[in-house]
């Protein structure tokens, strides 16, 4: 299986919302990353490929959609916290 599986739309919109979150920080991390070695190329005289520009494009796309997703549902239930965010008051 080549893609991601994500929860049901069916699924509490806590397991969906907590899904979309760490989708969020790999996309995240993942498009970082791909900026990174953009830079290193570039810096070093050579050009970035267009199936690597490609692949940034449609990781940048597949950011944005999980984060509109995921800003809708928080909307829905704006007193849920994020898998490893300490909660106001836990100190």
């Amino acid at each position: 299986m080549n893609g991601k599986v994500y929860p049901s739309a069916r699924a509490p919109i806590e397991v969906q919302l907590a899904a979309l979150y760490l989708r969020e920080k790999e996309l995240l991390g993942e498009l970082g990353s791909m900026a990174q070695d953009f830079e290193t190329m570039l810096n070093r005289g050579k050009f970035v490929q267009a199936q690597r520009r490609a692949r940034f494009e449609r990781v940048q796309e597949s950011y944005w959609a999980v984060k509109h997703r995921l800003d809708e549902l928080q909307a829905q239930r704006p007193d849920w916290i994020a898998p490893g965010v300490s909660a106001p008051g836990d100190f």
